[in-house]
């Protein structure tokens, strides 16, 4: 029986390198198997998503998919292996959805329940914590089955509960780990060696407990004084321990002396000037003030700068966006128009219309619909995913935004968003027939760019049947190799331009 080396949490996959009856290690089939190792890539990304909590079906699914693939690449399976993998990024790409859509839904119980988990309420109230932690886990499940409807029902219940926990997280741990500080200082004896420190720190807790006595909503202020009580409490201890240090090793004044300017001749030495430590320290001082002073100006002005273009993309992009949804907004108006006077005009003057009348009649209709579907299509891509343009009755969609795996079929995960918009857009135009075609620049021998091209073709039928659901009657995908560029060979960007996935949504009743 084969040792199993998979550990539960993805991060160490790549590191778990135990030895098989195969020869391989996890680290071998990942680097060995491309599409394994897109996969391993794609769910390492889910996972930093926090996947495996918003949306724990589509991870085990997907990890599990993983492991299997990771399996059989063990045996030496390769068919098996890669079968495994590509099953995997088609769950990978559901999951990225329902994450998406569950994130969007949740963003603000999310943001509150990493701060009451920050502020420690998993360890200060773990019942409740547990309690609320599963009705958030039955959430994202039911957001994962697409019923959002009662996920935004739950919501407001949810958000509430973790926002009571965080107050009183805050509330609590205010107190504790201030007198926490304290209560270690004091067993590391910074009273003895810092005495005027320690004073300073136990007036900040009592400020902590004084704040919350006349006022617990003012947490914020009470978390405050808390912070300075443990800083404090902490550079007691950094002070007791130094002055053990001298006084085990007995040094004399100018030792300790010179022990600080040392320290301090390191920190400014990126600086590049040495400090005048042969005039006064506060001439030393004041001179490592101006230079800091100089940087954070720098600084500063830099934010600025930044701020100011940021604002102005900011403002570009929003005019951008709206005059492009007005235009939208505006052609389908006339669109739509132009069909609702059609089908007027045909309904008035069916009963004089002959039959090759009404046959006109409704093939004009049927252009207005293909119109009507082709804005709606265009609209769905920006100019770096694809370009639509109609070709008589038919619409082409040149996709330039896709990306391979080099010299590969397999399709990167970064573009399964690009293709769930594909498949949407063909989905627009249920009767029309699709021809799916891939393109290479001409380097290279002919015989290979032809095979890569098909297999490329066939990688983006594959994903619009098995992951959006398009009737794999209606499409037909071929290769073309270098046979048919739209630009020049002998450049970067024309070769950019020639390599590509053109998909043809063919209208049969044209």
């Amino acid at each position: 029986m084969r040792r199993h080396c998979l550990l539960p949490t993805l991060l160490l996959v790549a590191a778990c390198g135990c030895a098989t009856t195969g020869g391989l290690s996890t680290t071998d089939v990942i680097e060995q198997y491309p599409q394994v190792g897109e996969l391993h890539a794609a769910l390492l990304d889910a996972e930093k998503a926090k996947a495996a909590l918003l949306a724990p079906t589509g991870y085990a699914e997907s990890k599990m998919y993983l492991d299997l693939a990771i399996e059989e690449a063990q045996d030496g399976n390769k068919g098996k292996a890669n079968n495994a993998a590509q099953r995997g990024l088609s769950a990978v790409a559901k999951l990225n959805v329902s994450l998406s859509a569950f994130r969007d839904a949740m963003e603000d119980v999310l943001e509150t329940r990493e701060r009451a988990i920050a502020a420690g309420a998993r360890n200060l109230y773990s019942e409740e914590m547990n309690k609320v932690e599963q009705d958030f886990r039955e959430l994202a499940e039911k957001a994962e089955n697409g019923k959002l409807d009662k996920v935004l029902e739950k919501r407001p219940e949810i958000l509430a509960v973790y926002s009571d926990l965080e107050l009183r997280a805050l509330k609590k741990g205010s107190v504790e780990g201030a007198k926490a500080a304290i209560k270690e200082a004091d067993k590391a004896g910074a009273d003895k060696w810092a005495p005027k420190t320690m004073k300073l720190a136990r007036e900040q807790v009592k400020l902590v407990s004084s704040v919350l006595d006349a006022d617990r909503t003012k947490v914020e202020k009470a978390h405050s004084h808390a912070a300075k009580t443990i800083w404090l409490a902490g550079r007691a201890m950094a002070i007791t321990s130094l002055t053990k240090k001298f006084d085990k090793q007995d040094l004399t004044n100018e030792e300790i002396i010179l022990w600080f300017q040392g320290q301090i001749e390191e920190a400014a030495e990126p600086l590049g000037e040495p400090l005048p430590f042969d005039k006064s320290d506060r001439d030393a001082i004041l001179a490592l003030r101006d230079d800091i002073s100089g940087i954070k100006k720098g600084l500063e002005d830099t934010r600025v700068v930044i701020k100011q273009y940021q604002e102005e993309l900011a403002r570009v992009t929003e005019a951008a966006k709206k005059q492009r949804a007005a235009t939208e907004i505006a052609m389908r108006e006339v669109l739509n128009a132009d069909r609702k006077d059609l089908v007027a005009l045909r309904q008035k003057y069916a009963d004089f219309l002959s039959p090759e009348g009404k046959s006109s009649a409704v093939t004009e209709q049927r252009e207005v619909e293909v119109k009507l579907r082709y804005e709606e299509i265009k609209a769905a891509f920006n100019d770096r995913e694809a370009t639509v343009i109609m070709q008589d009755a038919n619409i082409l969609i040149t996709l330039s935004g896709i990306e391979f795996a080099k010299n590969k079929a397999d399709v990167s995960a970064r573009s399964f968003g690009l293709l769930n918009k594909v498949a949407m857009a063909v989905q627009k135009l249920p009767e029309a027939g699709i021809e799916i075609s891939g393109h290479t620049e001409a380097r290279g021998k002919e015989i290979k760019n032809q095979e890569i091209s098909q297999q490329r073709a066939d990688a983006v039928l594959k994903f619009l049947t098995e992951v959006g659901g398009v009737d794999a009657g209606r499409i037909n995908a071929r290769g073309m190799g270098s046979s048919k560029p739209v630009a020049t060979n002998k450049t970067t960007d024309g070769r950019t331009q020639n390599r590509r996935i053109e998909v043809l949504i063919i209208n049969r009743n044209k």
